[in-house]
């Protein structure tokens, strides 16, 4: 799914430092760029996206990212790309999810809703302390049909920090849990999945490492940090 893919690549703390600062999620630096691969349950290669800033701007005494991911298949051919907002105020981050949703109807909003609770990251992030729940609400009507789709990201828990190593490299990380709840209806058809998922950011790079399980703990993704610059 779509959102699925762009909402756990937006998606984070590790042991000796008691509290770190938000720009640990979307690092603050000009012409900011990375490659994270991604992987099946057994290890192999399905994809790998590419982030990279567009723009940072100071907006009303805001600090403004404008992030371009796009994502590849094993081919090199694009087969997915998002744009969307990253806000920086002087007490919190927030990441403008409500953007993923616009950018892929188009020209069809007059048929859309869209109510969104964004992500927000304060700016402190203290070990075992609680993030806000954050949502996606859509919902297309048709003259025959009524559709919708929701995305719940809850239970957001800051963890102890942890090391790990990615092509021989140590990275003490700051490490985000949450679960996140889809829910849909298509014509008369309900569904809902939940997912858990455990984010690790690092200093001056962000996320460098997604893990994605099923509610029954089953390992089904893991993304890695490629390179960056």
């Amino acid at each position: 799914m779509r959102i699925l893919f762009i909402t756990f690549l937006l998606f984070n703390l590790a042991t000796h430092i008691f509290s770190q600062n938000y720009d640990i999620i979307y690092p603050i630096k000009e012409n900011f760029e990375k490659n994270m691969d991604i992987y099946d349950a057994k290890q192999n290669k399905i994809a790998y996206s590419n982030l990279k800033y567009n723009s940072i701007e100071s907006v009303n005494g805001l600090t403004k990212i404008n992030v371009l991911i796009k994502k590849y298949d094993t081919t090199n051919n694009v087969i997915e790309q998002k744009n969307y907002n990253v806000i920086f105020s002087d007490t919190s981050l927030m990441v403008d999810i409500k953007s993923f949703a616009e950018e892929g109807f188009n020209n069809q909003k007059n048929n859309i809703e869209i109510i969104e609770n964004n992500i927000i990251f304060p700016k402190y992030l203290s070990a075992k302390s609680k993030l806000p729940e954050a949502n996606l609400f859509i919902k297309k009507d048709t003259k025959t049909t009524s559709n919708s789709y929701e995305i719940i990201l809850k239970n957001r828990t800051i963890e102890e920090n942890k090391d790990i190593e990615i092509n021989g490299q140590i990275y003490n990380c700051v490490r985000i849990n949450y679960n996140m709840v889809i829910n849909f209806s298509l014509m008369s058809m309900s569904k809902s999945m939940t997912f858990e998922i455990m984010d690790y950011f690092y200093s001056n790079i962000g996320l460098i490492k997604s893990e994605m399980f099923n509610e029954n703990g089953k390992l089904l993704t893991t993304t890695i940090l490629r390179n960056y610059k």
